[in-house]
């Protein structure tokens, strides 16, 4: 027979408290004394129907649930402004779409490379050979008046 488990109602009390503050899962563990691969463990086995361990599982996404909940209830008492008259912030709105909806409304990065992952060439000299003589008088006013 083993140790006995430290997956007690008093451990998961302790998590789920610091959890539903706000606490990222690794410090909420600390605290409570066990490790990041045993809580972890702890919840695959109690989502997988482990009953000893259900519990556990349960409470920590119950509080992250609720951690989540308030956090969004003030963002949007944010954007809908302070009741006394004063705006909202749509600041506040944006962000929230952009975490709930990253695909629609995330910030999203491209990255160019050129043939084979190199650098990309840029020909940023002009074509002048189609301008007129006009034009090309012209173009070359602009240039000198640009450069000063």
């Amino acid at each position: 027979m083993g140790r006995p488990t430290k997956c007690t109602a008093a451990t998961t009390a302790i998590v789920a408290a610091h959890i539903a503050k706000g606490l990222p899962k690794r410090h909420a563990y600390a605290l409570a004394g066990i490790t990041h691969t045993a809580a972890e463990d702890w919840i695959r086995r109690g989502e997988g129907g482990e009953l000893r361990f259900a519990a556990f599982s349960a409470a920590c996404a119950r509080a992250r649930a609720e951690h989540v909940e308030v956090r969004i209830q003030r963002i949007q008492a944010a954007a809908a402004g302070s009741g006394d008259g004063r705006p909202g912030d749509w600041r506040a709105d944006a962000w929230l779409l952009e975490k709930l909806e990253p695909q629609d409304f995330g910030k999203h990065r491209v990255e160019l490379s050129g043939p084979e992952g190199g650098p990309l060439q840029v020909n940023d000299a002009p074509d002048l050979s189609r301008l007129s003589d006009e034009e090309l008088k012209a173009w070359r006013d602009l240039a000198a008046k640009a450069q000063g």
